[in-house]
């Protein structure tokens, strides 16, 4: 609590400035407790408090890394090699430059993966080789040769070149050892939270990770001290520069090994939350399905019933524990629930063969009130999941009854007005309307039923595909053979039907939104080529992995035109309609734009795809509409796209309309008014 204070105060909302300067501080006075290593006549002096200063760099970048490096971090040189003179502001000038670099070109940034983040951490690695090579070869000798003998008594003007190669080994050593290090350090919660850095949550492991490797590493030193001085004798024994050393390589490799272990634990514990978060999804969309649904297992019994079926039929989970309970619950008849019984094993044996949602059967049922109601049950059957969708249809079957009823008696009005010749020709002519109006309703009805099916159909074939997918290639990752790219592809493949998954559900959602008037307009002012920009820059990369031709139109007369409209909504039409043209169009190009009016924006989309049939050009706007019954089987879909995007157009206030060719293109036009 204290810690946490500290950190509040008002002088730490200059927290990056100080802690450069209080790092550089630290890198300097620290410099002097190092590790010593003696190389034949080589003495090789690596001051772990590197650190300090390429912890800045890292975490602020190259601008933090020069206050570091000016603060003390680079002019450790002064202290520890005293007699090289003016020579050691050279070699503090090259080590600023490499700091510099480090936080140019390595600057911590999590939304780089992590191959290109190593890829940057190599070329960081190559430059500082390259220039500690080029210092100590060509300029270092030089410059030392300069030194004034007046300086100092022991100023050093010459120095052999193994000693040379001595500095540059040792810089090498230094500098690549810390970087590994410092890439591990940037991984602990405890060390980013000192640096206010973003704690993430797939880091919690880590603490413990680092421990135990860093633990392991010391453990193994010193049992190689044990062995050393236990087997070794005579001229063989461990000298000192044999064990600092070890002691230098087996914690290097402690560092290494701990953040290959902390980087494969955060890739599974990200890989677990977006799994949790699809699961959660799906949850949702079975929970708050405005269709009452049971789910069962293989054997029939229940794991789950949903809100709507709770409140439509008033039983819960505590009522209905098996299939079983289910007939018995909704109807006492033993004939009833034999056939019932009956249906459910046929469904069942026919889905898992045919692989698809079982026919639609109506049934008679009381609630847990004692009320009467007729529902429609349809199923799908996974190897072992029974979805169940209950539709009440009581509204239906009493407008039937209803109906038959008005049939019979039209049928006796017309039996006694036969006496009568006039008032029958006159009655006749209305039952002939009647009639002609209850046949128009029943093939609405019969096409709606149908409509209802296939959209049914679709929505179980678009839920279940992305969720097979994510389930089994989630499974494939706990595969420890599995190869590095091969798990990155599966990722791919899981967070492409998270997607395509939440991409359904949204449509559902929003077109429920938009049936039940809950959506509203939020009118602002926008720049029409912003709009354009937004979505060309959006859908490039899309147009790049199809290899097709994206092309943007601009009104060049009104290029800078400003209107008054609902921004989402223009961008979310603008998202189906070229998705669809994306979806539909295999090679060819996609092209989009506008042209202004005195009173109006005239906005296109066209596409080389498939085309559209002018026998669907009325209708294709409609819900669950698609525009030949073979789009389903070959592009999937819901049916909900251009349904929504009619809508939005009508809330803003315009019109939309298409051209279209069988196999050659399609344009979709739309207007939105402006003042």
């Amino acid at each position: 609590m204290y810690i946490k204070k500290l950190f509040e105060h008002d002088v730490f909302k200059h927290r990056k400035l100080l802690l450069s300067v209080l790092s550089g501080v630290l890198g300097f006075v620290f410099s002097q407790f190092g590790i010593h290593i003696q190389w034949d006549t080589i003495v090789v002096n690596l001051s772990w408090s590197v650190v300090f200063p390429m912890l800045i760099a890292l975490f602020y970048g190259w601008p933090y890394a020069i206050i570091a490096s000016v603060s003390g971090g680079a002019l450790y040189p002064f202290w520890l090699w005293a007699n090289n003179g003016w020579a050691n502001l050279a070699t503090s000038l090259v080590y600023t430059i490499i700091y510099a670099f480090t936080g140019y070109l390595g600057k911590l940034d999590e939304a780089i993966s992590i191959p290109e983040r190593m890829k940057k951490y190599l070329q960081v690695l190559v430059f500082m080789v390259a220039l500690l090579l080029i210092y100590y070869r060509f300029i270092f000798g030089f410059i030392l040769a300069l030194n004034p003998p007046i300086s100092a008594s022991d100023t050093i003007s010459y120095l052999p070149t193994e000693i040379l190669f001595g500095f540059f080994f040792k810089d090498v050593i230094q500098f690549t050892s810390f970087l590994l290090i410092v890439i591990t350090l940037s991984h602990l919660p405890v060390l980013r939270k000192i640096y206010g850095l973003n704690e993430l949550p797939e880091s919690k492991r880590n603490h413990l990770i680092f421990a135990l490797t860093i633990l392991g590493a010391g453990s193994i030193w010193l049992i190689f001290v044990g062995l050393g001085y236990s087997l070794l004798r005579g001229d063989n024994v461990l000298r000192p520069e044999h064990l600092t050393l070890a002691l230098h390589v087996f914690f290097v490799s402690g560092f290494v090994v701990a953040l290959i272990l902390m980087n494969y634990s955060e890739l599974q514990l990200r890989v677990r939350m977006l799994l949790n978060t699809s699961q959660q999804m799906f949850r949702n969309s079975i929970e708050y399905n405005p269709v009452p649904i049971m789910i069962t297992n293989k054997l029939g019994e229940v794991i789950h019933i949903n809100r709507q079926f709770h409140l439509k039929f008033g039983f819960g989970e505590n009522d209905i524990k098996s299939i079983e309970d289910w007939f018995h619950a909704t109807n006492p008849d033993s004939e009833f629930q034999q056939i019932a019984r009956t249906k459910w094993h046929e469904y069942i044996n026919g889905n898992i063969a045919n692989n698809q949602v079982s026919p639609s059967i109506e049934f008679g049922i009381l609630c847990k009130n004692g009320k009467k109601k007729y529902v429609e049950i349809s199923m799908f059957t996974d190897s072992d999941l029974n979805i169940i969708s209950i539709q009440d249809i009581t509204w239906r079957i009493e407008n039937e009854i209803v109906l038959k009823s008005t049939v019979t008696i039209a049928e006796e009005s017309k039996l006694s007005l036969q006496i009568k010749n006039q008032e029958y020709e006159q009655i006749n002519e209305e039952l002939s309307e009647i009639n002609l109006k209850l046949r128009e309703a029943k093939v609405i009805a019969e096409e709606n039923n149908q409509l209802k099916t296939a959209f049914l159909q679709n929505l179980s074939h678009e839920i279940r595909t992305p969720l097979n997918a994510i389930i089994g290639f989630s499974e494939f990752l706990d595969d420890p053979g599995l190869t590095s790219e091969r798990r990155k592809h599966f990722v791919r493949i899981i967070q492409s039907s998270s997607n395509r998954l939440l991409d359904t559900i949204t449509d559902i959602i929003t077109y429920s939104a938009i049936e039940k008037n809950q959506v509203k307009i939020f009118k602002e002012k926008i720049y029409v080529r912003d709009i354009i920009s937004e979505v060309a820059h959006k859908f490039e990369g899309i147009a790049r992995e199809k290899r097709m031709d994206l092309f943007v139109k601009h009104d060049l007369d009104y290029i800078n035109m400003g209107l008054y409209t609902d921004k989402g909504k223009l961008l979310q039409i603008f998202n189906h309609l070229l998705a669809n043209a994306f979806k539909f169009t295999k090679t060819g190009y996609i092209e989009f734009g506008y042209q202004i009016s005195e009173h109006e924006i005239q906005f296109f989309v066209k596409d080389t795809g498939i085309g559209i049939p002018k026998s669907m050009f009325s209708n294709i706007f409609e819900p669950f509409r698609q525009g030949d019954k073979n789009i389903q089987v070959n592009y999937g879909g819901t049916g909900l796209g251009l349904a929504i995007v009619k809508a939005y157009i009508d809330m803003l206030g315009g019109r939309i309309w298409l051209e279209s060719e069988i196999n050659k293109e399609t344009i979709f036009y739309f207007t939105v008014p402006h003042q």
